[in-house]
């Protein structure tokens, strides 16, 4: 569960390919990329996210 802080402190590996994506990065495609640039460098952002607390990859 996401409330379980050793489960979400645990290491994770990003899947082949896959980049993290920072608070940054995002803030600047918002600023100057398209709204599809966006949606796919948040989808990747978010990956990192749903394999550290959930163990899963979308």
């Amino acid at each position: 569960y996401v409330h379980d802080l050793n489960r979400y402190q645990a290491a994770y590996i990003l899947p082949e390919g896959g980049k993290q994506v920072t608070h940054r990065d995002l803030l600047e495609e918002l600023k100057q990329g398209t709204p599809f640039s966006f949606r796919e460098l948040m989808r990747e952002h978010l990956n990192a996210h749903y394999i550290k607390v959930l163990g899963i990859s979308y």
